[in-house]
């Protein structure tokens, strides 16, 4: 049965899709019981009833985007190493970043890399126990992989300095993805020449912004 078949008759995948949707587009503050209850048009127990209530639906919802994005990433990085091992050329920063970047814009899941910022950014401003516990559990250690990648493509960094980069890297993306500004800001003040809607040159300026961010000091700057 396909997916969308699927959804309609199970009680329990329209919930899971009404609230993967609404936590995209308002985020999870935002979004109430009935709110999800009302999009999957089932009773505001049903939520209760399937999932043990919305902290729990937002668990098993976001816990399955962090996996995705956590193999995606692995296995973009699996990937540079194997070329790298195969051509003995170290790998460039510029994939590093490309394929980070890439992980927030994946045609095969829209809207996925909205839910991923959404989550992230919860947890940077109003951290809870589950969302703390779930990034800990599904992302800390891509993340740790992706800063040695950092570290080890741009040697002039130690440990400390790559830690940075990754940290500024990821809200960089942040705050790019989660813009719903509908008066557009961005637009306002380029007179039109960017649109949150370009999102694939909002990827591209992302990856461009970033890795002249990952370049060392130049010679003969403070603190070089």
């Amino acid at each position: 049965m396909a997916t969308r078949e699927r959804e309609q008759d199970d009680p329990r995948e329209r919930i899971r899709a009404a609230a993967r949707q609404l936590f995209a587009e308002r985020g999870f503050e935002s979004t109430t019981t009935r709110d999800i209850a009302q999009a999957a048009h089932v009773n505001s127990a049903s939520v209760s009833y399937y999932f043990g209530g919305k902290d729990k639906l937002a668990v098993e919802i976001f816990g399955d985007v962090l996996r995705r994005s956590a193999r995606y990433r692995m296995e973009h990085l699996a990937r540079l190493k194997t070329r790298a091992a195969e051509t003995g050329r170290p790998i460039d920063i510029a994939d590093i970043v490309s394929g980070f970047v890439g992980g927030y814009f994946r045609n095969d899941v829209p809207g996925e890399g909205v839910l991923l910022a959404t989550l992230l950014i919860k947890n940077r401003l109003a951290p809870t126990d589950w969302t703390a516990a779930l990034i800990e559990r599904e992302l800390d250690g891509m993340a740790r992989a992706y800063i040695e990648a950092i570290q080890q493509a741009v040697p002039a960094f130690d440990k400390q300095a790559a830690n940075w980069r990754y940290n500024f890297m990821v809200g960089c993306i942040l705050i790019s993805i989660v813009q719903k500004d509908a008066a557009s800001r961005i637009q306002r003040l380029s007179d039109g020449l960017c649109s949150l809607d370009e999102q694939e040159r909002i990827r591209e300026e992302l990856i461009d912004f970033i890795v002249h961010g990952m370049h060392p000091p130049a010679e003969g700057d403070a603190r070089a």
